[in-house]
C-alpha cells in the first residue's frame, strides 16, 4: 500500500497499485474500486432528472457502490467526499458531458459504446483530456487557430 494524500482529517488512505484500489479507513477499513464509464455514466443518469444532477444522491450511489464494505448511512456522505476525491472528480475544469466525450472516443478510435463502457473511467477521462486542444491542461500560446481560405481569384 502507498500512503495517498486525505481531502479529510482522520481519514487514512493507501493505493494498491495492483489492483487499483484504495484503502480507505475511517471507522472500518474499506476497499474503494475505480468505476467503469458505463457504471458512471448509469450513476449520472439514475440520479439526474430534467436535465439536473442530483449531487446528494449521486454521491450517496458512489459511496455505496463503489466501496466494500459499504459505509454506514451515518458515514455516506463522508465516504462519498473521499471516492469523488480520489476518482478525480472536482479537479479542474468542468468534464464534458459523458455523451459528448463518448462519441469524441467513438470517433477518434472507431470504437463501440459497449467496449467504451468496460473501460475504466479515470483511464478514458486522461485520454479525453489528452485529445481535446481546448483542454486547460493543453499550453496556451494565445493562439485560438489559423484558417486558411483561398479567396474568389483562386
Amino acid at each position: 500500500m502507498i500512503p495517498v494524500p486525505s481531502p479529510v482529517a482522520h481519514v487514512s488512505i493507501g493505493l494498491d497499485p495492483g489492483t487499483g484500489t484504495w484503502r480507505v479507513e475511517a471507522d472500518v477499513p474499506r476497499t474503494l474500486r475505480t468505476w467503469r464509464w458505463g457504471e458512471r455514466r448509469r450513476l449520472v443518469a439514475a440520479c439526474s432528472r430534467g436535465g439536473r444532477l442530483d449531487g446528494n444522491a449521486f454521491a450517496a450511489a458512489v459511496a455505496t457502490t463503489l466501496y466494500d464494505p459499504p459505509p454506514p448511512p451515518d458515514l455516506i456522505a463522508l465516504h462519498a467526499l473521499v471516492a469523488l476525491d480520489l476518482l478525480g472528480l472536482g479537479h479542474g475544469a468542468a468534464p464534458s458531458p459523458l455523451g459528448a466525450a463518448e462519441a469524441r472516443l467513438a470517433a477518434r478510435f472507431g470504437w463501440l459504446p459497449s467496449a467504451i463502457a468496460e473501460e475504466p473511467a479515470p483511464a478514458l477521462d486522461s485520454l479525453l483530456a489528452n485529445l481535446d486542444p481546448d483542454s486547460p491542461s493543453a499550453p496556451g500560446d494565445g493562439w485560438s487557430s489559423i484558417r486558411v481560405v483561398e479567396g474568389p481569384d483562386g
